[in-house]
């Protein structure tokens, strides 16, 4: 079976860097990469279509719908990490962000650790753990799902270290992997081999 895991396309806010609410919809530059996604995407013979149900990324999964002919779903677990609601609309240079931020940095090892409403390292890597033990149980050839930054680099971590990855090795990729705007990150599943990696953030289609 293969995963197309796709970054929801562009929005104002994280064009500008500004941290997001669940309804930031798409930018008309997004809606712009994601129809030349969709074209792309007709190679990969998609059976199955999963979007997380952030507007950006349903916006991102209907596009894609659309030109494939095929109906997509809502997956709540594909919805993107739950950041601090007193962070949503601020700048990533905001002084309160960085300090809230760090706050959670420097305290990301604690399993019980909230600093308010946010989501923690256990709560997105058991989210994410529930959303690949579906796609396990799935009989398609062929999934897409439309998610977040956040979900993927989750994914990719998981299917590298599987259940014991650690806070350490997942703030080292979260660092180091890139996640752009309708990047295509392919992965492969098998009762076999289990999950493998074959290619990451894919942007070619943009040119």
């Amino acid at each position: 079976m293969n995963v197309y895991l796709i970054r929801h396309g562009q929005t104002e806010l994280n064009q500008n860097g500004i941290h997001q609410y669940s309804t930031t919809p798409l930018s008309k530059k997004g809606s712009g990469e994601v129809s030349r996604l969709a074209q792309r995407l007709k190679e990969a013979k998609i059976d199955r279509i999963y979007s997380s149900p952030m507007v950006r990324a349903e916006q991102t999964a209907k596009i894609i719908s659309e030109k494939s002919g095929l109906h997509y779903k809502i997956l709540e677990d594909l919805k993107e990490l739950k950041r601090p609601s007193a962070i949503e609309g601020k700048n990533i240079t905001d002084q309160i962000a960085i300090q809230i931020k760090k706050s959670i940095r420097d305290n990301y090892h604690f399993p019980n650790w909230h600093h308010s409403d946010e989501e923690n390292f256990w709560d997105i890597k058991n989210r994410v753990s529930s959303v690949m033990k579906f796609l396990e149980n799935q009989s398609a050839d062929n999934i897409l799902l439309a998610t977040h930054g956040v979900v993927i680099r989750m994914f990719v971590s998981l299917a590298i270290f599987t259940d014991k990855l650690t806070p350490e090795q997942f703030l080292t990729i979260y660092e180091h992997v890139r996640v752009s705007n309708t990047g295509i990150t392919h992965c492969r599943f098998s009762p076999k081999s289990g999950w493998e990696i074959i290619s990451l953030n894919d942007t070619t289609h943009l040119g």
